[in-house]
């Protein structure tokens, strides 16, 4: 993340230059958007290195189109953006035969809490992570964004550049095979004698 806010101060070396006023939408948008992004990318399948990485290229590339981008808007051009660069990296790790793993890091945290809510919280991410692996990728990507993001159906649309309807559909399937999944993990953390 050091090195995310590196990349932010050096914006002005960017080519094409973004305006004054672009340069602070930029900074703006990095303090206000970046553990989105990083959290879409992480509940996605990244890795924290990948996830790392693909939000910092997606902060490069509205650092270079800020001019383009509607005022207010910066958060679904950068999740859109942060989902192509991932879908391009899936495609060479796939070419490469290689298995983007999970180096089970937990996503930074904002506020510190006592050790019994942090112990809990981060069984619940546990969780949700174990859950979310299980759905097919594009039902995955509709819930994170709408269920964990709190995008709305209309952005997350224009953010995946997918008809609204496409998003309700599988915004619906994917909460069902989400309650489906988490039952089925439910029933055999009991037959183990788990939580």
């Amino acid at each position: 993340m050091r090195h995310a806010l590196a990349q932010t101060e050096s914006l002005e070396s960017l080519q094409p230059t973004p305006t004054v006023d672009g340069v602070e939408r930029v900074r703006t948008s990095f303090h206000a958007h970046f553990h989105c992004v990083w959290r879409y990318l992480k509940r996605i399948g990244l890795n924290d290195a990948d996830a790392d990485d693909c939000a910092q290229q997606a902060f490069m590339v509205l650092a270079r189109k800020i001019d383009f981008v509607t005022i207010g808007k910066e958060r679904a051009y950068l999740c859109r953006t942060a989902h192509r660069v991932a879908a391009d990296l899936r495609k060479k790790a796939h070419r490469r035969h290689e298995i983007i793993e999970d180096d089970n890091s937990e996503e930074p945290e904002r506020e510190s809490l006592n050790p019994e809510n942090l112990t809990g919280q981060r069984a619940a991410r546990a969780m949700l992570d174990r859950v979310l692996e299980q759905l097919p990728l594009d039902l995955r990507t509709v819930f994170v964004l709408y269920e964990i993001e709190e995008f709305t159906t209309d952005q997350i649309a224009e953010t995946l550049e997918i008809a609204s309807g496409t998003v309700a559909s599988r915004l619906r399937r994917a909460r069902e095979k989400f309650r489906s999944i988490v039952s089925k993990i439910e029933r055999q953390d009991e037959m183990r004698g788990g939580p």
